[in-house]
């Protein structure tokens, strides 16, 4: 008799991913050198690194408009280009400078590549 395959977690096997950055720091620390940054001082906030909570708070107020959006019946398509928009405004992620429908597109990710609660966040969103 074969032995039973384990099912791996239900869902799609990959996902396109999008995101909207929002650096923080801890309260009376600056934004730790990061080589990797990809936007320039600038561009940062102007008044000094934002607190982890302020971080939250502003990408609760972003989600909440754009479900609000959903709510009221705006199509697919709009609310993608309001999601554009406020990562072209906001994001300090390098993505956020794709022009068109790539704004803040990470691209596509397979279960198993990335951290397991980013992957665990992403898989569970539709």
């Amino acid at each position: 008799r074969a032995p039973k395959r384990h099912k791996g977690p239900s869902g799609p096997k990959s996902i396109r991913v999008r995101h909207l950055l929002l650096r923080c720091a801890e309260a009376g620390k600056s934004f730790p050198d990061d080589p990797m940054a990809r936007r320039s001082r600038k561009q940062l906030p102007e008044n000094g690194p934002r607190l982890l909570v302020e971080a939250e708070r502003t990408a609760v107020a972003f989600l909440e408009e754009l479900l609000t959006m959903q709510d009221v019946g705006s199509s697919e398509r709009e609310v993608s280009a309001a999601f554009r928009k406020l990562c072209q405004q906001h994001s300090e992620c390098s993505s956020a400078d794709n022009a068109g429908t790539l704004c803040g597109d990470l691209g596509w990710m397979s279960r198993g590549q990335v951290e397991a609660p980013f992957e665990q966040a992403a898989f569970c969103l539709q």
